[in-house]
């Protein structure tokens, strides 16, 4: 496998972006980052989606900074729906 180095410096760039909203982020998200961190230190172990995870998480951490949403003290949504019983 080719090592795409365009692509692990956007990776770099969008992590170093998250760098100071570490904290902000929601848990999966931030297991995600931690994830992606780790595989850098291997740049032979990125995958071609790895970029739009990192730009998905950055466009969320943007959409938050406009709002009084703080992950540590509100919890995640739910979105609860009842199952519908097949019909026979």
């Amino acid at each position: 496998m080719a090592l795409d180095l365009a692509r692990l410096a956007r990776i770099q760039a969008l992590l170093e972006e998250l760098r100071p909203f570490d904290d902000k982020l929601l848990p999966n998200e931030r297991e995600m980052v931690r994830h992606l961190r780790g595989r850098v230190d291997d740049p032979g172990h990125t995958q071609f989606d790895d970029v739009q995870v990192l730009e998905v998480i950055v466009r969320n951490v943007r959409v938050r900074q406009g709002f009084d949403f703080d992950p540590a003290r509100d919890p995640p949504r739910v979105i609860e729906v009842t199952r519908k019983r097949p019909e026979r």
